[in-house]
């Protein structure tokens, strides 16, 4: 029995018709202890950020100010926790020195002596636009530190095989990413009626898109059994006739469910229960958050980034390449039943590719063509569709 531990979060905002989104998963074979791996990889995520309020949130720490904010959040609340770095600092001077005449600074040094994260994203941007241009050496101090947290992510990251091994002198076990992403609305390949509800909510189609490529990469000739345990960091979605709720264990087992029902071959599919998942957790992103959704945030987070920046022609090689250097995890994986084929994509496009993929499977003669743009989507689809 091989154990997976995946971690989801996503980036990008899901209600936005035309904006891209992405939900990312960090796949972790767990060979070892699971409290010792979550010990090693909290600290791990602590020594990248010093200082910085735990959980770290990957959207806010973009931002100078953002790093500036959270490492004041916890100062505020626990002095003994160390005094800020001589660039936050004079950072924070200035933000405090700004707030009456600046009505963004004053928002973000309320909400940090609040011990809350700044809520508007727009407040950071003006804020570092504001130290930039009067205080460039306390910006540029706290921009290289910003930076070098980012690169402390990375190689928490890299070090995840280690941190989930049971000896140190035995092989490491695998870690890779597996996410979906969609630039479109109308990419979200399950909107409609699915079941006994309707999902009208892209998160959840992007999710079932992330945890079909994980069926296909994890999918084995026997006697392989694979059990994968996901925590996924929980989001309002919406209900039919009722307000938006947060997401459950259970919303999570129904998309499961759907994708179960995936084509998979051999033909038998998964009635002989060789991959099983179970949903234990939609945690909060709060202090008590396991460090594997934290990572999983940063991940969804420089995936999104990559993604805006790769124009249509962009083949996925090049966002392989990307990825490799942002975030120290591989974008391509070989699939445990198709190992012929060498490394395939484990970053799926909602949408036409993921439609194309499951026609190619269910042998349908008269399957849409896959589109010309983005390349790198198109691209993926292709690799997938010439190996099975």
């Amino acid at each position: 029995m091989h154990r997976w531990l995946l971690f989801v979060d996503e980036s990008g905002n899901l209600d936005e018709a035309r904006e891209l989104a992405v939900v990312a998963g960090v796949l972790v074979r767990l060979d070892g202890d699971p409290a010792w791996f979550e010990q090693q990889v909290r600290a791990a995520i602590e020594w990248a950020y010093p200082g910085v309020a735990y959980p770290p949130h990957a959207t806010v720490l973009n931002k100078t100010t953002g790093l500036v904010a959270s490492t004041y959040r916890r100062h505020l609340r626990d002095p003994s926790a160390g005094a800020p770095r001589p660039a936050l600092r004079a950072a924070w001077d200035a933000l405090c020195a700004a707030a009456p005449e600046l009505p963004a600074a004053a928002r973000v040094v309320a909400a940090t002596r609040k011990h809350q994260e700044p809520r508007d994203w727009a407040d950071l941007e003006e804020c570092d636009r504001y130290l930039k241009r009067h205080h460039g050496g306390a910006y540029e101090g706290a921009l290289g530190l910003a930076q070098q947290g980012g690169a402390g992510m990375a190689r928490a990251l890299a070090r995840l095989p280690t941190c989930a091994a049971a000896d140190s002198n035995k092989p490491r076990p695998a870690a890779f990413v597996v996410a979906a992403a969609a630039r479109d609305v109308d990419d979200a390949f399950d909107l409609g009626a699915t079941g006994d509800r309707t999902v009208t909510d892209r998160y959840l189609s992007l999710l079932g898109a992330m945890l079909e490529r994980t069926m296909l990469l994890l999918r084995a000739e026997p006697p392989a059994h694979h059990e994968v345990r996901l925590a996924v960091a929980t989001r309002h979605v919406p209900r039919p006739g009722l307000p938006a709720t947060p997401l459950t264990a259970s919303d999570v087992g129904e998309v499961v469910g759907r994708v179960i029902g995936y084509p998979f071959l051999p033909a038998e599919g998964l009635g002989d229960a060789r991959l099983r998942f179970h949903c234990d957790a939609t945690p909060k992103y709060d202090a008590r958050v396991h460090p594997g959704v934290v990572l999983a945030d940063f991940v969804a987070n420089r995936l999104r980034r990559i993604l805006g920046q790769a124009i249509g022609s962009t083949p996925y090689s090049r966002v392989a390449e990307n990825a490799s250097r942002d975030i120290s995890l591989p974008v391509e994986q070989a699939a445990a039943a198709l190992q012929d084929a060498g490394p395939l994509p484990t970053l799926a496009a909602d949408g036409q590719p993921r439609a194309a993929i499951r026609a190619h499977l269910e042998a349908e003669a008269d399957a849409a063509p896959l589109p010309a743009r983005p390349r790198w989507a198109r691209d993926e689809a292709s690799a997938w569709i010439g190996a099975l």
